[in-house]
């Protein structure tokens, strides 16, 4: 996995991040009567990839030059980019962690973006179950994810 660090000006994502949750309630159902959002449907097809450690699905699902970003303190570390780095470093995670897995505890669409609070679960080295949740926004583009910005888990 390769990771630089860079300041950026991260207001106008903070703002969106914002945005979003205030518009969407934080709710991940759609209420009744709505239809799921195209992009909302990728990125739950995402997650099940995810599940299933299928480092190729998800690839597929992405743009060939995706980007994987971390925010933390202001800073954005670029976690990979491009499809073929994505899918081998996917494939490192869950040869790492076996047992990981992540949930969808809230996710809204606005537009090209989805903002989601998403749950990752594993097992440790002696055994014990850990978890973490993090806000992350996904960028679609052309029917694909195009970016992903993670902030800092909780």
């Amino acid at each position: 996995m390769i990771t630089t660090r860079s300041r950026v000006p991260l207001v106008r994502l903070l703002l969106l991040f914002t945005a979003m949750l205030v518009a969407s309630g934080c709710g991940s159902q759609p209420k009744s009567g709505q239809t799921v959002s195209p992009n909302v449907s990728l990125v739950r097809e995402h997650f099940q990839l995810f599940n299933n450690h299928d480092a190729a699905g998800v690839r597929a699902l992405a743009t060939d030059d995706v980007a994987w970003y971390t925010i933390e303190g202001g800073e954005l570390a670029t976690n990979s980019v491009g499809a073929d780095q994505l899918e081998s470093s996917l494939g490192q995670y869950f040869a790492a962690l076996p047992s990981v897995r992540a949930d969808l505890e809230h996710i809204h669409a606005a537009g090209s973006y989805v903002m989601a609070r998403e749950r990752v679960s594993w097992t440790n080295a002696e055994g014990e179950r850990r978890s973490q949740a993090s806000y992350s926004c996904y960028e679609i583009r052309d029917g694909k994810i195009n970016a992903v910005w993670y902030f800092p888990a909780e």
